[in-house]
Formats: C-alpha cells, sequence, structure tokens
C-alpha cells in the first residue's frame, strides 16, 4: 500500500513545485510574517500560508488560489472578518484550523466569512466562526457565514454562529446561503440568540435560523446539528412594549426573496432543533398594566419557497490529522455502518461539487486523482489507516496539499461519499 501511495506522490509532487510556504507568527521572526494579511499579499497562486498560534486581524483573500491553514496543533485566533471573493473557475481557496471571532466594527457589518462571486472552488474546514456570548448589547452584530454568487463551497467540521444584537441591529444566521452552491459537513450551525435586552421602547426580538437558505441556494447537509436562536427575554419598560418574551427561531428557513431560483436543501443523518422561546418579563415593576406572555418556540424548518428532502442512511465521515511533516504518522480516520466498504481517493487538486447518478454525497477531488483500497468499517463504526510520512515528499518541495474522500459502498450496495478532508505535507522547517 505504501509503494502505491508514493507512486501516485511522486506524480502529483510536481504540480506542487510553485506552492510556497509562507509562515505567520505573531512573534516575528527571520522571514516570518506578523499579520496573515501581509503574508496573503505577498502570496502568489497555489502558495500556502501557516499560521501560528496568536491573535491576529482579519483578512481577505481576492483572486487569488491560497491554502490557509493553523500550525499543527493549534487553532489561531482572527479577531475580525475574513473574507474570500473574486475566484476564477481555475483559482481555488481553502482555510482550515482557524477561530475567526466578531469584533466591533463599522457599518454596514460584514459577516465573520464571507465567500462571494467565486466560480472557483472554496474549502474551510475545522473553523469556528463565533461572536462570543459575553460581546455587549451596544456591540455590532454579524451573521457566522454568507457565501452568494459561488459555484461551490464546503465546509467541513465547522462550528458556525450568527450572534443577536439587541441594541443595534436585528437576527443574523449561522449560515446564509444565496445564489451558491453549498455542501455542509459535520458541522454546528446555530442562529442568533439574543442577550438580555436593554434597550427602551424596542419589542422583543426573535430568534432566527441556524441555515438560511435564500433565492438559488442548494445546501446539502450531511451528519449536521441545525439549531434555532432562543427568542429574546421581555423587560418590562415604559413604554410597555417589550415586556413579551421573544418567538424562537426554526433551525432551517426557505425563502425567495429576490425572485430567483426556489431553494433547495437535501439532508443526510442531520437534526433540526427550535430555537426556544424568550420568557415575559415578570419582574412586576408596574410600568406595564397588560399581561405579558412568553414568546413561541420555533420550528424545525420554516419553508416558504422551494423545497427540503432527506436522503437514508448514516453520515460518512473522514478526518485526518493535519499538517503532517517527515517522521510523523498520517491517520485517516472513517465512521459509518459496520461492514461500509471503504476505497480513500484523494487528488492534489479541488473540483466543484460534483453529483454522480445515484450516489449519496458529492465528490469535491480534480484530476489526477488516485484511489486506494482501505478495507471494512468494523463494529465500531470505525477504520483507520496510519502511515508514517518517511519521505513521501521530496526535500525539494517545501509542502503539498492533498484533498481526500472516502468511497463507500454500504451493504445495500449503495455507493456513498464521504465528508471531504483536507492534508498538507509539509517539509522542515515550516
Amino acid at each position: 500500500m505504501k509503494l502505491r501511495v508514493l507512486v501516485a506522490l511522486g506524480i502529483l509532487v510536481p504540480f506542487a513545485s510553485a506552492q510556497t510556504v509562507r509562515v505567520v507568527d505573531d512573534d516575528g521572526g527571520v522571514g516570518v510574517f506578523t499579520t496573515i494579511q501581509d503574508a496573503v499579499d505577498a502570496a502568489g497562486p497555489g502558495d500556502t500560508v501557516i499560521v501560528h498560534p496568536g491573535s491576529y486581524a482579519g483578512f481577505t483573500i481576492d483572486g487569488l488560489s491560497l491554502v490557509v491553514h493553523a500550525a499543527t496543533g493549534t487553532r489561531p485566533v482572527v479577531a475580525g472578518p475574513v473574507a474570500i471573493r473574486n475566484l476564477s473557475a481555475s483559482q481555488f481557496a481553502a482555510l482550515r484550523g482557524l477561530e475567526i471571532n466578531d469584533v466591533m466594527g463599522a457599518l454596514p457589518t460584514p459577516p465573520v466569512l464571507g465567500v462571494s462571486d467565486c466560480d472557483g472552488p472554496v474549502w474551510v474546514e475545522d473553523v469556528v466562526l463565533n461572536t462570543p456570548v459575553s460581546v455587549p448589547p451596544a456591540a455590532i452584530s454579524r451573521t457566522g457565514a454568507r457565501v452568494a454568487n459561488c459555484e461551490s463551497v464546503v465546509f467541513v467540521r465547522c462550528n458556525l454562529r450568527g450572534q443577536l444584537d439587541a441594541f443595534i441591529f436585528g437576527p443574523i444566521n449561522g449560515l446564509y446561503v444565496t445564489e451558491a452552491r453549498v455542501s455542509v459537513y459535520d458541522s454546528t450551525l446555530e442562529g442568533g440568540t439574543f442577550p438580555q435586552s436593554t434597550s427602551l421602547g424596542n419589542d422583543s426580538g426573535d430568534g432566527v435560523a441556524g441555515l438560511f437558505v435564500d433565492s438559488g441556494g442548494d445546501v446539502f447537509l450531511s451528519g449536521c446539528d441545525v439549531r434555532g436562536g432562543r427568542g429574546e427575554n421581555g423587560i418590562d419598560t415604559f413604554f410597555c412594549n417589550s415586556c413579551e418574551g421573544g418567538d424562537g427561531g426554526p433551525g432551517v428557513e426557505l425563502r425567495n426573496q429576490f425572485a430567483g431560483a426556489d431553494p433547495t436543501v437535501v439532508v443526510v443523518d442531520s437534526t433540526f432543533t427550535p430555537g426556544t422561546a424568550g420568557p415575559a418579563d415578570d419582574s412586576s415593576s408596574g410600568f406595564c398594566q397588560t399581561p405579558c406572555v412568553d414568546g413561541v418556540a420555533g420550528t424545525q424548518a420554516r419553508i416558504l419557497a422551494g423545497g427540503l428532502s432527506s436522503r437514508a442512511g448514516v453520515a460518512r465521515s473522514l478526518t485526518t490529522i493535519s499538517p503532517i511533516r517527515d517522521g510523523e504518522t498520517i491517520v485517516d480516520t472513517f465512521t459509518g455502518d459496520p461492514g461500509d466498504f471503504v476505497v480513500l481517493a484523494f487528488s492534489g487538486f479541488q473540483s466543484p461539487g460534483v453529483q454522480l447518478p445515484d450516489v449519496i454525497g458529492l465528490g469535491y477531488l480534480g484530476d489526477p486523482g488516485f484511489f486506494e483500497t482501505m478495507g471494512v468499517i468494523d463494529g465500531t463504526g470505525e477504520l483507520v489507516f496510519t502511515l508514517v510520512n518517511s519521505g513521501l515528499l521530496d526535500p525539494m518541495f517545501a509542502g503539498l496539499t492533498l484533498y481526500q474522500q472516502g468511497i463507500i459502498v454500504d451493504s445495500s450496495l449503495r455507493i456513498r461519499i464521504s465528508a471531504p478532508a483536507l492534508l498538507l505535507l509539509l517539509n522542515p522547517p515550516f
């Protein structure tokens, strides 16, 4: 098996010859960038940016093929919005291992992660997007992730959380999609959650959907937890119009607000949890003479246009440790049903998600692609493949990004494709 992997890597490595690795560390150092944006600006097409532990400002990838990857075992914190935009069909972008947090910003408020106007594929893996619950009510609120006008965007093992702000703006979603094809695997999407209202004379706010799919949105979910936001707590004020609790949001909402194609959502092994209702203010301050009532809990789905459909079976997943240097061990873990037969597919290139006839799941690997039999998932529901990286990458190359998926034949001989996983091979000193 190792020989076949080596042969495949030998074919792929020449394509990685331009994959310069740039290092970011807020502690500085020789040849090291202290901001992610500076490294992005210096990067050439297809380069890789490795980000070490620290706190960094937001950044933008605009019309450039690029991989931005956290250093081994770390989760660098990006304080500010991140944008990926204007990729041509021959370009790509990938993020892995970052935490991107909301911060106070200028109007209009961008999403924590915005992906827009991309004909080429975008890959987001093991990324946390959130607005901390402790944000004060006067802070600017943001959507977790917003995807618009894109051919193919995939989220893998991400936490996408929108945050509501009761003082300045209304509700925002964990993930908002319009005019885009998006796949989400093994992720949590959470609608906005109100802090205690401090505004005077404003109605209590309602929770919102964890996933909002608007005009032209086409979404595939596998192994996801989608949660509606809770309603705002009521508060008894002099104006007596906000003492009632806000309503909980739906797990998912489908609308066609811009008269485009109706939105669609296909679901495998995912849950939709309604947002809880906000309680009325029962402080009995005496300002309000009329009874105040609790809000109403949300629903699993609010479908005002388009449709939502389900596919049977459990989610098939793939995780891998990344990056891997010489002497370290590659570990690929497949999860599914006991008895699943697994073949590993890998490539040095992304492609837009491809839906094949009679196959559950989408393929994201470009050409050339390579295949290696892994075996059968046992009674634990897992299959683990390990391989020591002993000279897999020629020392003359700085790094190589591999994109992986499992092709699985289940007990009914149905073909399924697992969640994708990105593996970055690095040579010292990176």
